[in-house]
């Protein structure tokens, strides 16, 4: 039987999943729900048959709802996926898990109590080149990660309702908001506990003086996040991974690269190419190998949630590596505003 899915908050992150959830027969879009009419309707002709809702809370209250995908602004998580979970709902919750590591908490807390299965929206994970880039890890290819590194130079954010997501109070920061993707995946490939986090970064670009990108958010909205940073993140045993983040380059020249240094190798993964290269004791010039290109890892992300929801089983995003990835990032945030490493101890 197909899990019967409401999708609730239809921004851009919940039309992707719901052209995703037309893709294939792994489950029934039953319900939608966004409180922003302008994005309901477009939502409604994604998903034309469709119960729709102004208020998560009469979504929840149907029994015919099996499972949520949860892809309200940040600072909305929390309510809505304990809500979710005390309604017996399954939920796939879009990243980050929530803004503040409190939040995180509560909706742990709130998976426990419900038994329900609660999956966090680390896409990446699921991307076929990131898969393929584990998996030698794992094989040892080029020995234990020593070493990592993770770039993402890219256009400034899309415009959001409300601009939410240019207020630090609400999104978490940029670090949060864009770059837990890639500290989770800093996590999952050391498989290491990460112990510090030091950080540089500024609003110097798009972002200076309250955002100069007009048409990027409203008049009146006075942007409080950084537009680039660097920061490195210190693990147990020594390992070290840094991240490079440019929120202002033009369209057209979004450029994500990660790489992972070991003892007997270096593996460079590019996951909108679905390539990863690797260079290893013995093979100095390389091999590149070519992962199957996927045109929406929300998809397989979807089907992985649907499979754990069938077979009672943990999700590969579950909520701990959620609150990790937040933990790391908002160490970031704070090492940035603050001048100095910051305890993820701290944090946590």
């Amino acid at each position: 039987m197909r899990p019967r899915i409401g999708v609730i908050g239809t921004g851009a992150s919940g039309r992707r999943h719901l052209r995703a959830l037309a893709e294939g027969e792994h489950a029934e879009v039953v319900a939608i729900c966004d409180a922003h009419e302008p994005s309901l309707e477009e939502a409604k002709r994604l998903a034309p048959h469709a119960e729709a809702f102004r208020d998560y809370r009469q979504l929840l209250d149907r029994s015919e709802v099996d499972a949520v995908i949860v892809a309200v602004p940040n600072h909305l998580h929390r309510q809505v996926v304990v809500d979710a979970l005390e309604a017996g709902k399954h939920v796939l919750c879009e990243k980050p898990l929530a803004p503040t590591i409190e939040d995180c908490r509560a909706m742990l807390e709130a998976e426990r109590r419900s038994g329900r299965l609660l999956q966090v929206g680390f896409v990446m994970r699921f991307n076929p080149a990131i898969q393929r880039a584990k998996e030698l890890l794992s094989q040892g290819r080029v020995g234990e990660a020593r070493l990592m590194w993770c770039m993402e130079l890219r256009p400034p954010f899309r415009k959001k309702v409300g601009d939410w997501v240019l207020r630090r109070e609400l999104s978490g920061g940029s670090l949060v908001e864009k770059n837990c993707h890639h500290f989770d995946l800093f996590n999952w490939f050391c498989g290491r506990r990460p112990l510090r986090v030091f950080a540089f970064g500024g609003a110097d670009v798009v972002y200076k003086g309250g955002g100069t990108e007009r048409a990027l958010k409203e008049p009146d909205t006075e942007a409080n996040v950084v537009d680039n940073a660097w920061a490195v993140v210190e693990y147990e045993e020594g390992v070290r991974a840094g991240l490079c983040l440019s929120l202002f380059l033009p369209e057209g020249l979004h450029t994500l690269e990660l790489g992972v240094v070991g003892e007997r190798g270096i593996l460079r993964c590019r996951p909108h190419r679905f390539e990863v290269e690797v260079r290893e004791e013995g093979n100095p010039h390389g091999e590149t190998i070519r992962a199957p290109a996927s045109e929406s890892t929300f998809y397989l992300e979807q089907l992985h949630f649907v499979e754990c929801i069938r077979e009672g089983r943990k999700p590969l995003a579950d909520s701990e590596a959620g609150m990790m990835a937040v933990a790391v990032a908002l160490a970031a945030e704070r090492a940035v505003e603050e001048g100095r490493v910051v305890e993820i101890s701290e944090i946590l």
